[in-house]
């Protein structure tokens, strides 16, 4: 099974600096787990919360206003752009572009020369997915 983290629908409960890197605390993401393109065929779905670690990280402005649920987003590592669901796990090296959009419109873009996406809950099963053309 192949997994990847949904920012459609996900909230965004933290923005700020630790230790030189900027961390994105993501509470709830959805988990998408299937067997070859999770996200887009069937599969299950998970909840569980992730820190978004981006290695010495900057953005032009944070969300203003937290918690903020994503309308959507994509993440750009090096050349390989992923729009909406993102592979789970994820720790490399960049450079690396986030762009996020909330539910008011507010977006967001982030820069970094890594990212790691670092689960800090256990998962919790919430539903079956029937797949984007069901």
């Amino acid at each position: 099974m192949l997994s990847a983290i949904e920012l459609h629908d996900t909230i965004v409960t933290h923005c700020g600096q630790r230790d030189g890197d900027l961390v994105l605390r993501l509470s709830p993401a959805l988990l998408h787990r299937a067997p070859t393109s999770p996200g887009f065929e069937a599969g299950d779905v998970f909840m569980l919360d992730l820190d978004v670690v981006l290695r010495h990280g900057a953005f032009r402005e944070p969300f203003t206003e937290l918690p903020t649920k994503l309308q959507g987003g994509s993440i750009t590592v090096r050349s390989d752009r992923y729009d909406n669901c993102v592979p789970f796990p994820l720790d490399i090296g960049g450079p690396v572009t986030v762009a996020l959009i909330d539910y008011n419109g507010r977006d967001v873009e982030l820069t970094a020369n890594a990212i790691s996406l670092v689960p800090t809950s256990s998962e919790i099963y919430l539903e079956s997915f029937p797949g984007s053309d069901a």
